[in-house]
């Protein structure tokens, strides 16, 4: 089994966990429609990004998507682990990273913060 490093850790593989993550919503959404019914949902495309920060490497995936509030993911390395915090905006605007409850969430996970 080969180990993910924080050098594998680029865009090629952030467009693979922004697919993952729209696919775990989706279903997550399919369900509660079936529970609760509701609109269909709009289609999700994943923005991907790379972040360094305290001389580390972390990943930035962000779906904005008519009727959802905003979520972004950040995913890094901890060792051996690959670790990921999930943020979603409580309105419409994006869900702020560097600061406020997210970032908060973000550098008690890391242990450091992403911003600049």
């Amino acid at each position: 089994m080969r180990r993910l490093t924080e050098e594998k850790l680029n865009t090629e593989f952030m467009v693979g966990v922004g697919k993952w993550t729209v696919e775990r919503i989706h279903a997550r959404e399919m369900e509660r429609q079936k529970l609760h019914g509701g609109a269909a949902m709009q289609p999700m495309i994943p923005e991907v990004g790379i972040i360094e920060a305290g001389g580390r490497r972390f990943g930035v995936v962000r779906i904005r998507t008519q009727g959802f509030l905003p979520i972004a993911t950040i995913v890094g390395i901890d060792g051996a682990d690959f670790v990921r915090v999930q943020c979603v905006s409580r309105t419409l605007q994006d869900v702020a990273i560097t600061y406020g409850p997210c970032g908060e969430k973000i550098r008690e996970t890391f242990g450091t913060s992403i911003a600049g």
